[in-house]
């Protein structure tokens, strides 16, 4: 008998397998069979029957878990499907990795996979990898990351223990190879504190944003391109704040910059880059320095409050749109980052992304401001010479 080629989703084989799996009787000898059908009953009246298929499906995953406890689900390791028939660990084996099933998702046309192998392969079609079925309806947010089969998996655990605590081993294994170093995504620079929307498409970078949100808490490195490097080496992480996902695959990140790094031990996996990442911080200022830096920090904010007002209105809103106002003035100082509104004047100014990434890789906050305020010298000098 083969579990993966048969629908153990449904919840007319999940009675099924109470039925025929040798389920122990209650002990108020009520039917377990009668039991589960009345347990439900009452589950099923509580679903939305207006829902959309993978949100029931979503919803009917919630339900084995309430029927697993609530029947107190416990079946003997030893036991038999049929006269003379026993389960083994290929019964349960995922016919994309050929190991045994781990953290199990059955798709609307009744087959089971792993969880994170059926999500790789709607990365790149959204189809069931067995029998072709679309998927295209039910590949949303829900449907990728809904809870396992907790009936198949209950029935892997009782039946299979040993196989079933070498595999959860395997998956905690790969999982801390996940974390050791950080994904990297190239596409343009980013700045701390700064708002950077993304749209995701490709597969590879579907699948690095999964392993972000499941074991990378929620951050991922941000490098532009470089012609003679696979990225540029300093860049900023970006946390992610929200997910759209849309039903042919794409979503679109909502993410801000957090922390500045320079990149080591640059390699691939699975076709997105990967790096180890030395932070980048602010040198302590002396207390000495402090009404100084005060002075060059109110200079160089006037002076970017002048430029932002005098941008085109049209260009003054696509900004606005993208990056938000111009936050308010602070000096915060000592810190990992600085001022905010530094961040934000540096993201709009035009100027090239290479000379960006090299004033984000400073770990000076008077040369930084320093280094704005010469570019505001530059502007103001070219737009003088334009008038002219």
């Amino acid at each position: 008998m083969t579990f993966t080629n048969r629908c153990v989703y449904p919840p007319s084989v999940h009675a099924w397998a109470l039925k025929n799996l040798g389920v122990p009787q209650n002990p108020e000898k009520e039917d377990m069979s009668e039991k589960y059908e009345k347990t439900l009953e009452i589950l099923l009246n509580n679903i939305d029957k207006s829902s959309t298929n993978d949100l029931l499906m979503l919803r009917c995953n919630v339900v084995d878990k309430e029927l697993v406890d609530a029947l107190g689900l416990k079946i003997g390791p030893k036991a038999r499907l049929q006269d003379g028939e026993t389960l083994d660990d290929s019964d349960l084996e995922c016919s994309l990795c050929m190991r045994l099933l781990c953290d199990p998702v059955c798709t609307p046309c009744g087959h089971i996979f792993c969880q994170v192998c059926i999500e790789r392969c709607l990365d790149h079609k959204a189809q069931c990898p067995l029998c072709k079925t679309s998927a295209q309806q039910t590949k949303s947010l829900e449907a990728l990351h809904s809870p396992c089969d907790y009936v198949t998996k209950a029935i892997i655990r009782q039946y299979l223990p040993e196989e079933y605590a070498e595999r959860q081993k395997q998956n905690e294994q790969e999982i801390e190879e996940l974390t050791k170093i950080q994904p990297i995504f190239v596409s343009t620079i980013a700045f701390p504190s700064v708002p950077c929307p993304l749209h995701i498409f490709e597969p590879r970078y579907m699948l690095m944003l999964r392993r972000c949100l499941d074991h990378n808490d929620r951050e991922f490195g941000m490098c532009m391109r470089s012609p003679d490097k696979p990225h540029h080496e300093i860049g900023t992480t970006l946390r992610v704040k929200n997910v759209k996902f849309f039903p042919d695959g794409r979503s679109v990140v909502d993410s801000v910059g957090n922390r500045r790094f320079q990149t080591t031990n640059c390699q691939k996996r699975d076709g997105y880059h990967v790096a180890t990442l030395k932070y980048i911080e602010d040198k302590k200022i002396a207390e000495s320095q402090v009404a100084n830096m005060k002075r060059i920090i109110d200079k160089v904010y006037s002076e970017a409050e002048e430029w932002f007002a005098s941008v085109a209105a049209p260009l003054k809103e696509k900004i606005t749109l993208h990056f938000g106002n111009l936050p308010e003035k602070e000096y915060c100082f000592n810190t990992a980052n600085g001022p905010n509104w530094l961040w934000w004047v540096l993201a709009v100014l035009p100027v090239e992304d290479t000379y960006k990434a090299n004033i984000v890789g400073n770990g000076n906050l008077q040369e930084r401001v320093l280094t704005v305020h010469k570019v505001f010298l530059c502007l103001m000098r070219k737009k003088t010479q334009t008038a002219k």
